[in-house]
């Protein structure tokens, strides 16, 4: 199913209006002993849009009031979207759905198909 990707796209468009969006989807699941619990991991690559840090707050920022504010209309498939979301876990929000780490400059993001780095105490 591919509705999260429209409204994703939707909200991209409205931020960049003349850029391209091709994305690349790369699947990143498993357990995760810092929760004990199964995570599903989706990460969307677009091709065609480099921003700096700064703007990737801004773009995570404007994401999650666009998608709250469409999920709160009734019948809206993000709504729909959002409910299935939580009846898996109710931690599950749009401020957790757009993962905050990906704006913070000790995280970042991996390259598709590189595992994440193990925390290790700083001794460099």
């Amino acid at each position: 199913d591919l509705e999260f990707l429209k409204w994703r796209a939707t909200i991209l468009r409205r931020l960049f209006p003349t850029t391209t969006l091709r994305c690349g989807l790369y699947e990143a699941s498993g357990w995760y002993s810092g929760s004990e619990l199964y995570k599903e991991s989706y990460h969307l690559i677009w091709h065609d849009l480099i921003v700096r840090k700064e703007q990737a707050v801004l773009i995570r920022q404007a994401s999650i009031e666009f998608f709250e504010q469409e999920s709160q209309k009734p019948n809206h498939p993000l709504m729909f979207m959002l409910n299935k979301a939580k009846g898996y876990n109710d931690y599950n929000t749009w401020e957790t759905i757009f993962d905050a780490t990906t704006t913070r400059p000790k995280v970042g993001l991996r390259l598709p198909f590189c595992d994440k780095r193990s925390r290790l105490e700083d001794r460099w």
